[in-house]
């Protein structure tokens, strides 16, 4: 409980150098509690835990990949029903460990695009649904064939009813320099409703027209990543 408390201590400092050195002797007993945190119901907590467990498994890779595949493994037994949870914030922290240690995109992928909607093993609820759009949004760097799949299916998920999915679908294909998504923005309707996501490592709250606003901008504009 204490090495718990000094892991929430340090996250609610935002002071991920200082996690980072808490975890280098303690490396997999910090990327369990980051497990455990990454599903915490306060926003701030959740989102934190997220990016902390992408950094400090971007450390175990390096150190020792088994290490680092250990906790990705352990991410995909919690979305299984055999574990007996849901699995929140877990889709999350599997996008932001692919984003923070490009080196195991090629292994797991595969694997996070079946989770969302339409693929072999899509994850229900929508709450879930929700968290895999934010995670192959933040991967960015994409195989060509799989982003070719997962691009027509994010645009699909435009009109879908659920807020945060529609919200979370348009901030994506913005981080996916979709342009081919722009054309539909324009229709999509006004919603004030509040959508909780961590942008630029940050934990945010955005409307959906704001996320709307932010993504024309963003496919407006030619980039290096275009």
């Amino acid at each position: 409980m204490k090495f718990k408390r000094e892991v929430k201590a340090l996250l609610a400092a935002a002071d991920y150098d200082g996690l980072l050195e808490l975890a280098g002797p303690h490396g997999g007993k910090t990327g369990n509690i980051l497990i455990s945190l990454a599903g915490d119901l306060d926003e701030v907590t959740r989102w934190r835990a997220i990016k902390g467990l992408g950094l400090v498994t971007a450390r175990l890779y390096e150190k020792d990949p088994e290490l680092a595949r250990r906790v990705l493994r352990q991410l995909i037994w919690n979305l299984n029903d055999e574990s007996g949870g849901i699995g929140w914030g877990m889709p999350e922290a599997f996008g932001e460990i692919l984003a923070c240690q490009p080196g195991l995109v090629g292994e797991y992928a595969s694997l996070l695009e079946c989770y969302l909607a339409g693929g072999e093993t899509a994850l229900e609820p929508e709450g879930l649904q929700a968290g895999v759009v934010w995670a192959l949004g933040r991967v960015r760097e994409w195989p060509a064939a799989m982003r070719e799949r997962i691009v027509p299916r994010l645009v699909g998920l435009l009109g879908h009813p659920h807020p945060a999915l529609r919200g979370l679908a348009v901030w994506s294909l913005g981080e996916l320099l979709a342009r081919e998504a722009l054309p539909l923005l324009p229709d999509l309707p006004d919603d004030e409703r509040m959508i909780s996501l961590m942008d630029d490592g940050e934990c945010v709250r955005r409307s959906l027209r704001e996320l709307i606003q932010e993504t024309r901008r963003k496919l407006s504009i030619p980039s290096e990543r275009g």
